[in-house]
């Protein structure tokens, strides 16, 4: 394996995963092991999740339960009359009589200049620094460029100005939303939805059995992905341990973060007041 398929990150402890970690899996981990560790890279621990539909474990590693926010697709009419709620087609009908349009675009300048504008709308989304505020059209272009798997560039445009854009990436049995954004100013016109829409429309088409959103959280956000059918689908996300640190570190329980040692209580309770914090600055 190339040194660009891979991302180290972090600082105590080190964790080497795969580039596309959401799209592919080792497909002999042993042999993953010995070629990191040939290469000697600075890292104390190899991380992957095994990827739909397979939810029984594969290999013999340790790892924990991921939950991510599935939602099953077979036709467009089945999500939108038996899977969504009443308020997630109303928000979609929404968009459309109020002018919105959803279409597959190419990924050129103007669609790149677009999106450029709409990473730069506010610093703040989902009460977090938004990854990619401050990218120019350069980094835009890196970020969102296709790479070795089909993807489709949806655009939600309203008066012929792009209000909300998503990256939909097909790999294996499932479809991934990545970047999914829209203009806070025309958050009236339910551009979010419109993207959704036009997400499973091309996943249906495409006969591709899941859309993946990410991973399954609580709160706002959550409840966003139950409305829009979203299921709890939990997959093995393994942990190797590469040096005598990252064996250490798992023994303990601390590759998880020390956010995730705290209590569910104290960590929401955090969290509230991390937004009303923000509200007042």
């Amino acid at each position: 394996m190339k040194s660009s398929d891979i991302i180290i990150e972090g600082k105590f402890p080190k964790f080497v995963r795969l580039r596309n970690e959401w799209c592919e899996e080792p497909e002999e981990p042993e042999e993953l092991i010995a070629s990191l560790n040939q290469q000697e890279i600075n890292a104390d621990i190899l991380t992957f999740r095994q990827l739909l539909p397979a939810t029984e474990p594969k290999y013999n590693y340790y790892y924990i339960l991921d939950p991510l926010a599935v939602i099953p697709v077979s036709t467009y009419d089945d999500w939108f009359t038996k899977q969504v709620k009443s308020n997630v087609r109303s928000n979609i009908r929404k968009s459309v009589n109020r002018g919105v349009e959803s279409r597959v675009e190419e990924f050129d300048e103007d669609m790149i200049n677009g999106i450029v504008e709409l990473v730069n709308d506010t610093p703040i989304r989902q009460d977090r620094k938004y990854t990619y505020f401050g990218y120019n059209y350069e980094k835009i272009k890196e970020t969102f460029a296709p790479g070795s798997y089909y993807c489709e560039y949806i655009g939600v445009y309203y008066e012929n100005k792009l209000i909300g854009f998503t990256k939909l990436l097909f790999a294996g049995q499932c479809s991934h939303n990545f970047g999914m954004i829209s203009k806070v100013e025309h958050r009236d016109k339910a551009p979010q939805y419109a993207l959704i829409s036009k997400s499973i429309e091309r996943t249906a088409l495409r006969k591709t059995p899941f859309l993946l959103y990410g991973q399954w959280v609580e709160g706002g956000l959550g409840q966003f992905k139950k409305h829009i059918g979203c299921q709890l689908i939990e997959v093995p996300k393994y942990y190797i341990p590469l040096t005598a640190k990252g064996n250490l570190v798992i023994k303990l329980n601390l590759h998880l973060g020390f956010r995730n040692l705290l209590p569910r209580k104290i960590s929401n309770l955090l969290k509230s007041l991390r937004k009303k914090i923000r509200q007042v600055s």
